[in-house]
């Protein structure tokens, strides 16, 4: 009996057909075409199968979310502005019962307030925001669950991450994050936010790493967070933060982050993604 090659689905919303012509300075120059040509090389190597859709039009999107159902096995969605207020596009992914995860292309928490908020959230999987092309490609490995390390494409490749959180992060995330690191010859270096030495790094001694990971908590204190946000914001770094979804205000570090990860259950998932993504 043969195995069965996994699909998944891949849909952009409105808009996304001009990419490469519009605000380069927020969505890049890469066009939508070069965009699913570099998700369709990461499926080759990921051994699955994809196939594209794009349309302007909130009903076709519907349709199309709900021919996934039992057709594929996940969903990528960047549905643009209708991520924002679709009850309709809320209700087509439920009604699918496929996994989805929701993307974008800038970070939506640099943005106006109102797409801070996401109602599809809810009923996605997780969220990856300001990653650019890169936010498709974690997409995809988090629905494949893809447990084959990433090869590092920066040619001057750093060999430490940091890892910032307020409070000790649980055994069940860190273990397979250095597991994951030590195959990518990295070492993760985990610190507390009230590490002083630690916003002296963020600024000063950026030579190290390759990156830095922050661990959004409800238990960082306001004085923290406005510290730490503004050493993300001056620091030269890569930085992805690591979070729950946006229900009324997002946490201020989103915004002072390159990209956010958020959802995933909260499991070390969210991090192994983060992690990919700075090697990329």
């Amino acid at each position: 009996m043969e195995c069965m090659t996994k699909r998944f689905a891949v849909v952009h919303g409105p808009n996304l057909n001009m990419l490469g012509q519009r605000q380069a300075s927020i969505y890049g120059r890469q066009t939508l075409a070069a965009i699913n040509a570099e998700i369709e090389s990461e499926a080759e190597r990921l051994q699955v199968e994809v196939d594209f859709f794009q349309s302007n039009n909130e009903g076709e999107l519907v349709t199309h979310l709900q021919q996934c159902r039992a057709r594929v096995q996940g969903v990528v969605l960047n549905a643009a502005a209708y991520t924002h207020y679709s009850i309709a596009l809320r209700d087509a992914i439920s009604a699918a019962a496929v996994s989805t995860v929701e993307v974008h292309i800038s970070n939506v928490y640099q943005r106006e307030e109102f797409r801070h908020i996401s109602v599809l959230a809810p009923v996605c999987i997780g969220q990856i925001s300001g990653l650019h092309s890169t936010s498709y490609i974690l997409a995809l490995q988090a629905l494949v669950i893809d447990e084959t390390p990433v090869t590092p494409t920066s040619e001057n490749a750093k060999d430490k991450v940091l890892l910032l959180s307020a409070t000790p992060l649980a055994l069940e995330v860190t273990k397979p994050l250095h597991t994951r690191a030590a195959q990518l010859q990295l070492q993760v270096e985990e610190h507390l936010f009230k590490e002083a030495e630690i916003i002296n790094d963020l600024q000063n001694n950026t030579a190290a790493y390759a990156g830095v990971i922050v661990a959004t908590d409800k238990q960082m204190g306001s004085e923290e967070s406005s510290v730490l946000q503004q050493a993300l914001t001056m620091s030269s770094l890569p930085s992805i933060a690591i979070g729950t979804p946006a229900a009324k205000k997002s946490p201020a570090l989103f915004s002072a982050c390159r990209g956010v990860i958020t959802g995933f259950d909260n499991t070390a998932h969210g991090y192994l993604l983060a992690l990919n993504a700075l090697v990329r």
